[in-house]
């Protein structure tokens, strides 16, 4: 290879720079290191630990909130048809929401974390039925389809 040949070869893309670095190891990849908690990772904790409270805080009061709202802003009666019905509704559309939305945030986290891989993996050499069993319970932990 000539002078020019080895310029255009390195162009610093990291593709290229992960060959150079397998054939430096003899052809094997070198392991991965673990990297220590970054700043951004802690952000993102946070976030989701922030965000864990306020759903909680939501969920906590969303009765209250319309037991002040309906019996007191609108004035009505919690203890009538109409006020108890009101109520029920707004109550009952804010929470079944949440509930909605943390239930589809988790699966979703939870989704991520387990690749369709990591199930065939956990799948291969097994009896049928096992296969039947432990398949089952992971569409159990993962209900919901990719575009929830």
């Amino acid at each position: 290879m000539t002078d020019h040949d080895d310029r255009a070869a390195d162009t610093g893309t990291p593709a290229k720079e992960a060959t150079h670095a397998a054939t430096a190891t003899g052809g094997q990849d070198a392991p991965a290191a673990t990297a220590p908690a970054t700043p951004s990772r802690r952000r993102s904790l946070a976030l989701l630990a922030g965000g864990a409270a306020l759903w909680t805080l939501l969920y906590v009061v969303n009765e209250p909130l319309w037991d002040a709202v309906i019996g007191g802003l609108a004035g009505l009666d919690l203890e009538s048809r109409l006020g108890h019905a009101v109520h029920f509704f707004f109550y009952d559309v804010v929470k079944i929401m949440l509930l909605v939305g943390g239930l589809i945030y988790v699966i979703g986290l939870l989704r991520s974390h387990i690749s369709p891989e990591r199930v065939r993996a956990a799948l291969a050499g097994r009896r049928a039925i096992t296969g039947y069993v432990v398949a089952a319970s992971f569409g159990a932990i993962t209900p919901f389809c990719s575009c929830s």
